[in-house]
């Protein structure tokens, strides 16, 4: 699915299911972290499997605006999928 898109192509797609991260190590104040832990090992699963991982760094959103862009879903007159606005 491209970015910023909900237009799906047929197609393979490479899935890995990792081992557990247990949350409740973490305390409210350790989110941050614990975020950033998460997204370190998808980016280490997406190149195992081929992809491009991703910087560790960027698109972690800060706290109350996560998910901010799915308020900004528009119908896009032009082809079949949702853009955001």
């Amino acid at each position: 699915m491209p970015k910023r898109s909900w237009r799906i192509f047929p197609g393979k797609i490479h899935l890995k299911i990792g081992e557990p991260i247990d949350a409740s190590k973490y305390s409210e104040k350790d989110r941050e972290r614990l975020m950033k832990t998460i997204r370190t090992v998808m980016i280490a699963q997406s190149l195992e499997l081929g992809g491009k991982g991703g910087d560790p760094e960027d698109a972690i959103a800060a706290r109350g605006v996560e998910g901010s862009n799915r308020n900004n879903l528009v119908a896009d007159d032009d082809d079949d999928g949702l853009h955001t606005a």
